[in-house]
């Protein structure tokens, strides 16, 4: 459907940039963004964008499209800008929304914060599954992830702005958003301080979780354990590091265990006694399957050599096996 067949139909009017407000409007799908750019080129070269577009029928007036130019006309100190009027064009709110979405969509790609906005704004207008489905194509949005993205609004501006600079992948959020406020905002923050990769943040959600359940305590104490703590000022360790040693204290914290088994794994494989060039190792933190031998050789006969010798039944290998089997 052509919502707008011929703008010059609606009027072109000269409007006080007084009368704009500040904040975002009902329309506006606009967060996070950085208006030096805008602002430099109009003072550059003008405004070479088509005119906004508003509703007139209130103050302040409801901006459509432009509210980004109207904040760079403001910043430039700009007193009046050309803005088409649809107050009485007649289109339905959800007509509106989708020309100020296309708009968008015609010069830059939306955010994730921003695709929230358009799904509250669009949840609150239609109920049609099929309009739904469409629009969630257009903006790439996956529809099993429609409420999660719905939920993305009801966030704080902090957790809001890690969102909108790609810190946090909708997975992590999916998890975030059924935990406590306090609990987000700290999980938040150490995934920015530690610049944790997605499948980090993953295995992060994951063992407070746990840790949490099975510690019957608040994520928000188990997080500020002084271990970590530790780690986290130790002005010795690069960012990576860091981020490393957090994660394996988790894994600890989450198993007690795994620091028995693997002495008593090392302790079976030390009882062994192999040639010095056979190492036996455990998976990290045992959370795989399988476990590795190493040869060291200089030609297929050695190799021959060695993997004969070890097969001996003098080396017992049959005793090796998972640590926590017999206990």
């Amino acid at each position: 459907m052509i919502y707008l067949k011929k703008r010059n139909s609606y009027p072109l009017l000269s409007v006080d940039i007084d009368h704009f407000s500040d904040q975002p409007g009902t329309f506006c799908m606009s967060y996070g963004f950085d208006n030096s750019k805008l602002v430099k080129s109009i003072d550059t070269i003008g405004l070479i964008n088509h005119p906004c577009i508003i509703k007139s029928k209130n103050q302040p007036i409801e901006v459509i499209t432009g509210y980004r130019r109207i904040l760079a006309l403001k910043e430039l100190n700009v007193k009046e800008v050309f803005c088409f009027d649809l107050t009485d064009s007649g289109l339905t709110s959800y007509q509106i929304l989708m020309f100020a979405l296309h708009d968008n969509l015609y010069t830059r790609e939306l955010n994730t914060v921003e695709k929230s906005m358009v799904i509250r704004m669009l949840h609150e207008l239609v109920k049609d599954s099929n309009l739904i489905c469409e629009v969630c194509s257009l903006i790439k949005v996956n529809k099993k992830d429609y409420p999660v993205f719905l939920k993305i609004n009801m966030l704080d501006d902090s957790i809001k702005q890690y969102i909108s600079n790609d810190i946090l992948n909708i997975k992590i959020i999916e998890s975030l958003i059924r935990m406590d406020k306090e609990d987000i905002l700290l999980i938040s923050n150490l995934v920015n301080k530690l610049k944790l990769s997605y499948s980090y943040q993953l295995q992060f959600i994951d063992y407070t979780s746990d840790i949490s359940r099975i510690k019957k305590s608040p994520i928000s104490i188990l997080l500020n354990d002084e271990n970590i703590q530790e780690v986290l000022r130790d002005e010795k360790k690069n960012i990576p590091q860091k981020a490393k040693e957090f994660m394996d204290y988790l894994r600890l914290m989450r198993n007690p265990n795994i620091s028995r088994y693997k002495d008593i794994f090392e302790k079976k494989v030390k009882d062994l006694q192999l040639p010095e060039n056979v190492r036996i190792q455990n998976p990290q933190f045992f959370e795989s399957k399988g476990y590795r031998m190493e040869i060291d050789f200089n030609n297929g006969e050695e190799l021959k050599k060695v993997l004969s010798e070890i097969t001996d039944e003098k080396y017992n290998l049959q005793n090796i096996k998972d640590p926590w089997v017999n206990e």
